[in-house]
């Protein structure tokens, strides 16, 4: 079974949720089928990146439990069981007996002794329970029965409302105000027991005493690690109510998405899957004969240009919340942080109102400003731990800031806001905006590790600020008060803490870590970023401390970026920078070598360790990104192009082996051509790449003889187009036209080169220069699984 830690102190940081949830039978109780259930988990592995799926099922569905939990584990996931507490123990022992990860049982006060039940068999097998507890009339006068087996779960969520199952509504004012009162009182027990409890969907102002620290409103619940991944969970909300063709269809839909060049039209197809698969055709047909026609795309609204401007439509915008919110949330001291008096709540408790509690109105919830004892299962508490040298690196930047002068101090009048009208004041720049959306500076400075950077924000109110690097890397965290300052400390291999007001914090992962990479590259380009501002906020005091920018002094003399994007071809790739690596007659720093690589995945970061250590003089650049963004080989390529100091770059794959006089012969074109290609390419069989990959075979040495030996020759492939193997573009051309950005790199490559000699003109080929691609066992477009 699972060793599962006790609960633990506060001092772990909060975690974002990596659990899916995924429904057996619809709201109808029609099962699912096999095929369309796994489609599912597959679904949250691919697309959501969950660790862990709460599989909702009862006794009719269990028997599918043992092939699920296969396929699961062949995602990398871990299954969990949620059912409701009525369906008997006995029912599901294929289920238990299947190893689930925990178990999450649903009910609503009137199964004190169901729960009782299970809670006994689960601890008799060691396994963890969970327990999503719905508001309801039966709590009255249960509350000392259900509080006994309840201290035994590890979480409690105790819910206004649930969209996978339902209890009776309270009948009037006063048993609506019973039950929540019940409700606060059971909280406080729990709690007190050390059970982890969560308040889901009511309005703050009926939460009574300590209870707010455990209070979520809707965008907090899909902050905590103890509940569902939003995406997730909206999508299950979603399906619930559909049958296995319509879930089958709109899973399928998802899954294809960033797969083919009609993304966009997936995306507006989406909501017709739901409820009006019958219009695919026409909306299909209509796309195709309109997508040129100008006059029927939407008109943006424009944005405000003077501070006169935004003043005023600010105005509007408040007066606007105050007539939603109406004038009791908009007196309360809860209006940031409270959903208010939702529709749903209103269903579950009529009559019952709301009233405004008075003080100054609070920048954030409790649940963050007041630290509690939490519950962190196997997954999370390995999630949660911080490395040593994260630690170590925080308290060195305390002593940073403390002891030294920054190195440069960034004057407001030196950034501005990205698409937005930007204000500058005497000492601070004043970010103003009524939507919620993301917002960026300009870049600040260009840098490379190691490096810190530090900034106060405050004087308003957004959820979140930080530092990006790119739409790879956003390093944010929740803003918790109206004023903090932030800092990036970031270590020479590009390791890095952010602390908010001197105690380190974990970045807040919005797409389960797609843009969190576990380090950072060697030259960065710093952005000040800010989430959801709720009208203003000030930034102000950016400073910078900078180390030695060894990289940063030899810009100026690169004139070719190499661009390898590299996923488990650590192999290969070794030989592809040996024969870089001897080049002939190339002056220092003439070309950069920029990976582009997810960092624990391969030994591509000891690699890259090795060659600067043996190859000094070869300026090679780290570019790494998140797991999540291994399969994106276009969005890699697009977004590296920020780490690039060469006028042209030239992109080739981490299997391809260069002739040792390329740079000679590149050097000898006198003219400046939009797109230069070899010949052709030279297939090497199995046993010459693995002699070549042993070293018995030195390609620098032997070139002449590779090429003239076993292996297909390949001329001007691809009905003539450049492809990826190696296109040498000029800068400028990759900024015009980026690649492609899929989830796999099938024929990417290949659109790219014909649209460049759609618009430049026919490419320039080197004649008679052919490159070296060793083999590796067939096309690899979707991500390798060998270290080959």
């Amino acid at each position: 079974m699972n060793a599962t830690p006790e609960n633990n102190d506060a001092g772990l940081p909060a975690l974002s949720p990596l659990r899916g949830i995924i429904t057996a039978a619809n709201a109808r109780g029609v099962s699912h089928d096999r095929t369309t259930l796994r489609k599912w988990i597959r679904l949250n592995s691919r697309v959501y990146k969950t660790n862990r799926i709460d599989l909702r099922m009862t006794e009719r569905e269990a028997r599918a439990w043992p092939a699920l939990v296969e396929f699961a584990r062949r995602e990398r996931l871990r299954l969990s069981l949620r059912t409701p507490a009525k369906t008997p123990p006995a029912a599901m022992n294929t289920v238990l007996d299947g190893d689930p990860h925990d178990v999450c049982l649903e009910s609503t006060g009137d199964d004190t002794a169901a729960l009782a039940r299970w809670l006994d068999t689960l601890e008799e097998r060691d396994i963890p329970a969970r327990v999503v507890l719905l508001a309801a009339p039966d709590l009255l006068g249960a509350i000392e029965d259900l509080s006994d087996p309840l201290e035994r779960a590890k979480a409690v969520t105790i819910a206004a409302f649930d969209p996978f199952f339902s209890a009776p509504s309270a009948t009037d004012e006063m048993q609506g105000l019973a039950i929540l009162h019940e409700v606060n009182t059971l909280a406080g027990l729990l709690a007190a027991a050390g059970v982890d409890v969560s308040l889901v969907g009511f309005p703050f102002c009926h939460i009574e005493g300590d209870n707010l620290d455990r209070a979520l409103n809707s965008s907090q619940y899909f902050l905590d690690h103890l509940q569902y991944h939003w995406a997730s969970f909206q999508f299950a909300e979603c399906m619930f109510r559909h049958g296995s063709r319509r879930v089958a269809a709109a899973i399928e839909n998802l899954l294809g998405r960033k797969s083919s060049i009609h993304t966009r039209f997936d995306d507006a197809l989406f909501p017709w899957i739901e409820g009006q698969t019958r219009l695919l055709f026409w909306m299909w047909a209509r796309h195709k004969l309109t997508r040129h026609l100008r006059f029927l795309a939407p008109k943006p609204r424009p944005l405000p240009e003077t501070e006169s401007a935004y003043d005023a439509a600010l105005q509007r915008y408040r007066e606007e919340r105050q007539r939603t919110e109406g004038p009791i949330c908009t007196a309360c001291r809860y209006k940031r942080v409270c959903d208010g008096h939702t529709p749903a709540f209103q269903e579950r408790f009529p009559g019952v109102a709301i009233t405004a509690v008075p003080g100054e109105p609070l920048a954030a919830a409790p649940c963050q400003t007041r630290p509690r004892r939490r519950y962190y299962d196997a997954l999370d508490a390995e999630r949660a731990r911080l490395p040593e040298r994260l630690v170590r690196l925080a308290e060195e930047t305390q002593r940073l800031l403390l002891e030294t002068p920054p190195t440069r101090e960034i004057s407001p009048d030196d950034y501005e806001i990205v698409g937005r009208y930007t204000h500058h004041m005497p000492g601070a720049v004043r970010w103003l905006s009524f939507v919620r959306d993301e917002f960026v500076s300009t870049v600040l400075a260009r840098v490379e590790p190691p490096f810190t950077l530090s900034f106060t924000v405050g004087g308003g109110i957004a959820t979140h600020a930080g530092v990006s690097f790119g739409r790879h890397a956003r390093i944010v965290c929740p803003l918790i008060d109206y004023s903090h300052r932030l800092t990036l400390a970031v270590d020479a291999d590009g390791y890095y803490a952010l602390l908010r007001d001197g105690q380190i914090v974990r970045p807040t992962e919005f797409e389960a870590a797609t843009h969190v990479p576990p380090r950072l590259g060697s030259i960065l380009e710093p952005r000040l970023n800010l989430h959801n501002i709720d009208g203003m906020i000030l930034t102000q005091a950016v400073s910078l401390w900078e180390g030695p920018q060894p990289l940063r002094e030899t810009a100026d003399d690169v004139k070719y970026s190499i661009v390898i994007i590299n996923t488990r071809y650590t192999r290969r790739l070794q030989a592809a920078l040996l024969s870089l690596a001897h080049q002939q007659g190339v002056p220092d720093h003439l070309f950069e070598v920029i990976i582009a690589y997810v960092p624990g995945i391969d030994a591509t970061d000891d690699l890259i360790d090795n060659v600067m250590a043996a190859y000094p003089r070869m300026r090679l650049v780290r570019f790494p990104v998140a797991e999540g963004l291994a399969h994106s080989k276009g969005f890699m390529i697009n977004e590296s192009m920020r780490a690039v100091s060469g006028k042209r770059v030239l992109l080739m794959d981490a299997d391809i082996l260069l002739p040792p006089d390329l740079f000679l012969t590149l050097e000898a074109i006198t003219e400046d051509h939009p797109l230069i290609a070899p010949e052709g390419r030279k297939m090497l069989p199995p046993d010459v790449t693995a002699n070549i990959l042993l070293n018995e075979v030195q390609p620098w040495r032997q070139y002449e003889e590779l090429l003239n030996g076993p292996g297909e020759l390949r001329t001007r492939e691809a009905v003539a187009i450049p492809i990826g193997f190696f296109q040498c573009v000029r800068r400028d051309v990759l900024a015009r036209i980026p690649y492609h950005e899929l989830d796999h790199f099938e024929a990417s490559d290949w659109h790219f080169g014909r649209e460049v000699v759609e618009t430049y003109g026919p490419e320039y080929r080197m004649h008679g220069v052919y490159v070296l691609h060793l083999d590796h066992g067939g096309s690899q477009w979707y991500g390798t699984h060998k270290h080959r």
